[in-house]
């Protein structure tokens, strides 16, 4: 409620909006299952174009759902297309949440050479269509190892919590946590905890 992108807060929002839409960008939901799967080529190809030069080419199961166009089941499809070649620029795949009343934004990518701004452009359209459809709130998902080491309760696992920590600081070359958290900080979410469950008396090795 109140969300309306104004203010300095969400002056950069804006700016990557303002740009896409200079550019000849649309977001456009794709509902239609026939023409999912027809656009299921492109998508993949978009998706791997993404991934292409990063550590981990595939993504990452423990964090990530995998993308499959020919079987989104409950999942809503929204794309940017340029309006004048109807070339897709990105696509996010959103995922429903506590029956339909709230959205994860789980799976999006873009290709390297799409214009300035396409995801976040994407993001602020969604979150207005979804808004307008009177749905509570999206989730912009995990963000490994943030805040990890403020928790210090008495059962928390001192090496899980290093480990996450030397995950967040200085492991981001291999998945880049520290920049995602910077990404969705632009989008001023509203933090919530999430807790990692490990078998008690764990070994360096499970």
């Amino acid at each position: 409620d109140g969300l309306d992108w104004k203010g300095k807060s969400f002056e950069w929002v804006r700016r990557q909006t303002h740009a896409c839409e200079r550019a000849g960008l649309q977001v456009v939901e794709i509902a239609d299952q026939e023409t999912q799967i027809g656009l299921a080529s492109e998508l993949s190809q978009i998706h791997d174009d993404d991934l292409s030069e990063r550590v981990y080419s595939r993504p990452l199961r423990l964090l990530e759902g995998e993308f499959d166009c020919h079987s989104l089941n409950r999942r809503r499809l929204f794309v940017v297309r340029d309006t004048a070649s109807q070339r897709i620029e990105g696509f996010l795949a959103a995922s429903p949440m506590s029956g339909g009343h709230a959205w994860a934004f789980e799976t999006y990518r873009k290709r390297r050479s799409a214009p300035r701004g396409v995801i976040p452009f994407l993001f602020r359209k969604v979150v207005d269509q979804l808004k307008q459809e009177g749905v509570d709130h999206v989730s912009l998902c995990l963000v490994p190892g943030r805040s990890v080491v403020s928790d210090c309760t008495a059962h928390t696992d001192r090496r899980v919590r290093w480990i996450l920590k030397l995950w967040y600081g200085h492991l981001n070359f291999l998945f880049n946590t520290a920049g995602q958290d910077f990404f969705k900080s632009r989008f001023r979410p509203r933090y919530e905890p999430r807790y990692l469950c490990v078998y008690p008396y764990n070994s360096v090795f499970s």
